[in-house]
């Protein structure tokens, strides 16, 4: 049965909103049903809108057509809407908007710039971009209307403002995003674990821009290292950056006095990975109350892997055994096999062999040939090609003229060292856990790996664009904080046991958008949400968010 639509207006702060709403009758009592809010209207706008209505009194029966009626209703412009509405969501349960409003305190504007630091936060979750082409994404995103600002007179300079804004205050930030969000969600706040990586510049880069070992593969380019700590459910704590030449173990002091300074954490086990060990850095872990499991480098102890097939194994995990060995110093060592580790190393090993050899085989053939290079440019010239490939660790070169073609190679010794060590790790400690418990804990390290992959990879923290080198600390926290919003959406996805990582939750959200709809001719233009599938309901429901306030849309900004 059809129902008989009618105009129903309220009138606040000087304007006057329209609702499209029916009366239904319920028992004795007739009850009034708002169907459609239908935003700010002008006197001809209400004219106009009352017209429509009274040549279309008689829609649907069912309010869910209404806003899919094509003949009533036309899409005038549409704006990508559910991975930043999620992201804006998220940043406002979690207390962000606060957060950053705090931290700067006493700077003119301050309102702007929280805006714009959220901006470059939702950036990162939806479609990440240089700083440049923020504002032609801000053309096609519902961004300004979730977070209340107008684009006309925006230009890039502010966004990099709004970064230098954030960088001067990113000690009381981060300090303030672990009280609120970090250290109330963690299990074991007392657990740290500590990691570096590297990412490589588009351009020549700033003072920190520097030559090294590169985890990108990209030897060729001027990096950056910079470490992150972060607690065992992958939550990060805070960043710190490092000229690209700078070597893992010393940055471990470095980070600890920034957990201890800034954070006030003293106590608890730093977890670290192998190259962070040094006689020096574990003074000053214990010396500040710290215990440890760090990774040793294996060729460091080779006596002790040599003594761990004798002890007794333990399972830890299905493919991971464990054996503690206790040196003759005394230190305690716990010492961890993988067997499908060592098989998977031992594949790519041989597999990188072949690559070598394939390489050398090709010069060999070119020398058979009767190239007439001298001796000196061959040998610059195969250890370039293997350079090249990531592959000049592998074979010594060198030049024989007894040889027939000159050119000789033979394996280096820490060839034969990786087939006997494959799937090996030693780790050293002075806690007195259990050993599967030492075990447990530096596999956990695996978290932080995952941290890496998707900051590198969803959220596009690489090339580095920025010349500054306080922009570049502000581009990595701004990159660490839309992390922490993925991350808690991961947690609490796993706790509503919805199957869902946190990225990919995010890019489900991709299809919501907001469209601008006209309502007939009247010339009454509203902004409506596309529908939410099942899944999208899941994800809101998980990370406690309100589902109607996500669909109610936003009045566009005149």
């Amino acid at each position: 049965m059809p129902y008989r639509f009618y105009l129903n207006f309220v009138h606040a702060r000087g304007h006057t909103y329209a609702r499209l709403a029916r009366s239904r009758r319920e028992g004795t009592h007739v009850r009034t049903e708002i169907l459609a809010n239908l935003g700010p209207v002008t006197p001809d706008q209400v004219s106009a809108l009352r017209a429509w209505l009274e040549s279309n009194p008689l829609l649907p029966g069912a309010p869910t057509a209404l806003l899919t009626d094509i003949e009533r209703f036309s899409t005038r412009r549409t704006w990508q809407y559910g991975r930043v509405a999620l992201g804006h969501a998220l940043w406002r349960k979690y207390g962000l908007h606060e957060v950053v409003l705090d931290v700067l305190n006493g700077v003119p504007h301050k309102a702007r710039w929280a805006k714009l630091i959220e901006t470059m936060v939702l950036n990162r979750l939806d479609d990440p971009t240089s700083k440049y082409g923020l504002l032609e994404w801000l053309e096609d995103s519902a961004t300004p209307f979730l977070l209340g600002y107008r684009t006309d007179g925006l230009h890039d300079n502010l966004f990099y403002r709004a970064m230098d804004r954030l960088w001067a205050r990113r000690d009381a930030l981060e300090r303030r995003v672990y009280e609120r969000v970090v250290k109330p969600t963690t299990h074991a706040p007392g657990v740290l674990y500590h990691d570096l990586t590297s990412s490589y510049y588009e351009g020549e880069g700033g003072p920190l821009a520097q030559f090294g070992y590169s985890r990108d593969h990209r030897g060729d380019r001027p990096q950056i290292t910079w470490g992150m700590v972060v607690t065992p459910e992958g939550l990060p704590i805070t960043i710190q950056v490092y000229p690209g030449n700078t070597t893992d173990n010393t940055t471990v002091v470095r980070m600890r006095e920034r957990l201890t300074e800034i954070f006030g954490l003293r106590g608890g086990v730093y977890v670290g990975d192998r190259g962070m060990k040094t006689d020096d850095v574990l003074k000053d872990l214990t010396a500040h109350g710290l215990h440890y499991v760090v990774a040793e480098v294996n060729r460091n102890v080779e006596a002790i892997l040599r003594e761990a097939p004798r002890h007794e194994a333990v399972r830890v995990t299905e493919h991971n055994v464990a054996r503690e060995v206790i040196s003759r110093e005394g230190q305690r060592y716990v010492v961890l096999f993988n067997a499908e580790r060592r098989q998977q190393e031992l594949e790519t090993l041989d597999h990188r062999l072949a690559q070598a050899k394939a390489i050398l085989d090709q010069f060999r053939q070119n020398l058979r040939k009767g190239r007439e290079w001298h001796h000196h440019v061959v040998l610059r010239r195969v250890q370039a090609a293997l350079n090249a490939k990531g592959l000049g660790d592998l074979f010594e070169v060198d030049w024989d003229e007894e040889t027939v073609l000159g050119l000789t190679t033979k394996l280096k010794k820490k060839v034969a060292r990786r087939k006997r060590e494959a799937g090996w790790w030693v780790l050293s400690t002075d806690t007195d856990l259990p050993v599967t418990e030492v075990a447990r804990l530096y596999l956990g390290l695996a978290i932080i790996e995952q941290g890496w992959r998707e900051i590198k990879g969803v959220l596009e923290v690489r090339p580095l664009r920025h010349w500054l080198d306080r922009r570049v600390e502000a581009h990595l926290l701004i990159c660490m904080l839309a992390y922490l919003l993925e991350q808690t959406l991961e947690l609490r996805l796993k706790k509503g046991e919805v199957a869902m990582t946190g990225p990919r939750a995010v890019e489900w959200f991709r299809s919501i958008v907001l469209n601008e709809v006209e309502i007939g001719k009247s010339g009454v233009r509203q902004q409506v949400v596309s529908d939410l599938r099942a899944e999208h309901k899941a994800v809101l429901t998980a990370a406690g968010l309100d589902e109607k306030a996500f669909q109610q849309g936003w009045p566009r900004l005149e």
